[in-house]
């Protein structure tokens, strides 16, 4: 008879040990490009990402924060004093310090806090800005705290200011 040629490859499926991922064996253990996944004893592992955590330092209420400069201050706020470390895992990567939610400043080490009695504290903090002539324009802050009833929670706060900031006492 007439035999017609094709373009395409032909394989030649005789041998039964041709392992072709195109043309497995009729046996059962069948060979496949992809390995195979046992989907009965598979357990839902953890991705290898540490958690993001905040942790609430000391909580203040009754806190009045003023913006002072040479001959007058602006209130900015009243509330809970609030300083909160946030970090991954057990590293700390930022101390924050906000009365409500309203004003917000970061404490380190390079950030100078006086305090000028049981109740008053002053702020320095430098922050960029153009126009100044060394890039940084200097910002004060007088924080004020009730201090009746409330002398447990300032003795913290002198300790979380002495460990995040650099605290100085000063007397007026």
């Amino acid at each position: 008879m007439f035999q017609q040629n094709s373009f395409y490859l032909q394989v030649d499926l005789t041998n039964p040990k041709t392992a072709s991922p195109f043309f497995p064996r009729s046996s059962s253990s069948s060979s496949s490009i992809y390995p195979t996944v046992e989907t009965e004893n598979l357990i839902a592992e953890e991705p290898n990402t540490t958690q993001a955590m905040e942790n609430v330092l000391v909580t203040i209420p009754g806190a009045i924060l003023h913006l002072t400069g040479k001959d007058s201050s602006m209130h900015l706020a009243s509330g809970d004093l609030t300083i909160t470390n946030l970090g991954e895992g057990n590293k700390v990567v930022v101390v924050l310090a906000h009365v409500r939610d309203e004003v917000q400043w970061s404490l380190a080490k390079d950030v100078a806090v006086v305090k000028l009695d049981q109740t008053h504290y002053f702020f320095t903090l430098q922050v960029p800005h153009k126009q100044a002539e060394n890039g940084f324009k200097v910002l004060n802050y007088g924080l004020t705290m009730a201090e009746k009833g409330q002398e447990k929670v300032l003795k913290e706060l002198d300790r979380v200011m002495a460990k995040y900031s650099f605290l100085s006492k000063e007397k007026v």
